[in-house]
């Protein structure tokens, strides 16, 4: 029940994964382009909106964000206001921020359990 969000220049892309260790249950989508520093507010609430929806089937209590442009405390505040807005549905919900080289190797040692 995790989601990990990776968005770069040309692209971003969303893994589901449930609680099982079995990998038949990942879930791959594709979004456009995003860069913090370059999205206004409403871009950026459109953008993940448009994630939220698409993978608004499963439950997600894990998040994992790598973004290009979060770099300030204040940036990820935004993004955690943001997300919690949108995916929050318990009160575990976890937000883990990435630096993005090596991102899926850091997400799948972070969000699996």
């Amino acid at each position: 029940m995790s989601l990990a969000i990776e968005s770069g220049a040309s692209n971003t892309v969303a893994i589901y994964l449930n609680n099982s260790n079995d990998h038949k249950n990942i879930k791959r989508y594709h979004f456009g382009p995003a860069n913090f520093k370059l999205l206004k507010s409403t871009q950026l609430e459109s953008f993940l909106n448009d994630i939220k929806n698409t993978t608004c089937k499963h439950e997600i209590n894990r998040l994992a964000i790598g973004m290009p442009g979060v770099i300030a405390e204040q940036d990820k505040k935004v993004i955690i206001y943001e997300t919690s807005l949108l995916f929050i549905n318990s009160n575990q919900f976890m937000i883990i921020f990435i630096r993005l080289s090596n991102f899926f190797l850091k997400l799948f040692n972070c969000l699996s359990f």
